[in-house]
């Protein structure tokens, strides 16, 4: 019975832990024009990808938030694809442990690959 009890405890243990893991989700909804191409939080650099219009990466975030969960600072870098011009911002968003916070690019400005609006 007690051998039944410390592998129930360390398979509960060893499962929650995952789920603790907050997320980032970043949604294109760009133009065909715009790519993502940084982003950045405290403790995380993910550089040299790219989200391409239409499509969302997420992140997991398993090395903590050691700046905690709140007005985390999320830097985000977009690119016209046509002529590699790089914009930028910065967004201030919460995490809760266990969940995925989601930024959506929306494309504010047809006219205009430079301008990207977040949701």
């Amino acid at each position: 019975n007690r051998l039944v009890l410390i592998l129930f405890s360390f398979l509960l243990f060893a499962c929650s832990s995952d789920d603790e893991t907050p997320s980032l989700r970043i949604v294109n909804n760009g133009t065909e024009d715009q790519g993502i191409v940084v982003v950045q939080l405290v403790g995380y650099d993910f550089q040299n990808i790219i989200i391409n219009p239409g499509e969302s990466t997420t992140f997991v975030l398993d090395k903590g938030m050691s700046g905690g969960n709140t007005n985390v600072n999320v830097y985000i870098v977009w690119r016209c694809l046509r002529n590699s011009i790089a914009s930028n911002i910065n967004i201030s968003t919460n995490f809760t442990d266990g969940q995925t916070t989601t930024i959506t690019a929306v494309n504010c400005d047809p006219s205009n690959c430079r301008k990207l609006c977040f949701e």
